[in-house]
């Protein structure tokens, strides 16, 4: 495990900016919630690491509604979209064969030591108070610890819209070889200002290594729409972050297409569900195949390739 403290996440002076580090404790609860679901699932280390972060905590104070069925409605929505995203994330980088990846916003994710058997290098940076957390947590998981003593996962504290930070992660890369860029989670958060400038830092990347950009955020408004089946929680995500999630989105996937086209991309996408993985959460918390058949087809996972 080796842990990078020189990189200091960038106080914005524009109100574009991604959130900054005092800004933490309004995004950390979001990342608990994602833990929290994800411990219905077989991910690796899901149940320790929602037990560790007191994850359930969050879970009450941003799963509300006006029955007991709304709120188990959105624990399934949460629990399935969680998985989803995570597994896909994964089956991607091994379609692609990407033996170096670079994680933006990695959360309380730790793909990094679960992939280490199959990687290169793995890079996982974060805010520094998430970045906190991670460490906690990988002091109190000795698997986690065993994982990381192959010495091929790294931590950085970065910003994603500073390039300046992520700079200092590529040590930990071979020039020669192609890497991955993933992040699930971020950009729903990101003005199209801030969009535009993660883009532009991508784009430096993989004009230097090459490889492929990977991630499950890009959605447009219909979408959202009907996600918005289960309003209560998005919504305060929404107040709990002071992020529009709607504002945020695209207005149609040809938008999508020509927005990353002007900025030097390909960008396609495919269902998230490839058939080589199983959302384990729907048996563990028996959700209803109706239900499961209703929202898995609204996920997907987009590649963003240098044109």
């Amino acid at each position: 495990m080796k842990k990078n403290d020189d990189s200091k996440t960038c106080v914005a002076e524009s109100n574009e900016q991604l959130i900054a580090s005092g800004d933490y404790n309004r995004i950390s609860p979001t990342a608990k919630l994602i833990a929290y679901t994800r411990q219905f699932s077989d991910i690796p280390f899901a149940k320790e690491i929602a037990n560790i972060t007191n994850s359930q905590e969050v879970l009450q104070k941003l799963i509300t509604g006006s029955d007991q069925k709304s709120i188990t409605e959105q624990l399934h929505f949460f629990s399935i979209f969680a998985e989803s995203r995570y597994k896909s994330t994964m089956s991607t980088i091994k379609r692609f064969n990407i033996k170096q990846v670079l994680e933006f916003a990695s959360g309380l994710s730790f793909r990094g030591p679960i992939m280490s058997d199959d990687i290169d290098s793995y890079v996982e940076t974060d805010l520094p108070g998430i970045m906190d957390i991670k460490f906690d947590i990988i002091s109190k998981i000795p698997e986690i610890k065993k994982q990381l003593e192959k010495g091929n996962v790294f931590f950085h504290t970065a910003n994603a819209l500073v390039y300046e930070e992520i700079e200092k992660t590529l040590i930990h890369f071979n020039p020669n070889m192609h890497i991955g860029i993933v992040h699930e989670g971020l950009l729903m958060y990101l003005t199209m200002k801030e969009k535009e400038i993660m883009a532009q830092n991508c784009r430096k990347l993989l004009d230097k290594f090459g490889g492929v950009w990977i991630t499950p955020d890009l959605r447009t408004k219909v979408e959202m729409e009907k996600l918005n089946k289960y309003p209560s929680g998005i919504e305060n995500i929404k107040v709990l972050t002071g992020r529009d999630f709607n504002k945020n989105c695209f207005e149609s996937d040809e938008e999508i297409v020509e927005f990353y086209y002007n900025l030097g991309f390909d960008a396609k996408y495919v269902p998230q569900v490839d058939g080589s993985y199983e959302i384990t959460c729907s048996k563990n918390l028996n959700i209803p195949t109706e239900f499961l058949n209703e929202l898995l087809p609204k996920f997907r996972i987009w590649t963003l390739l240098l044109r």
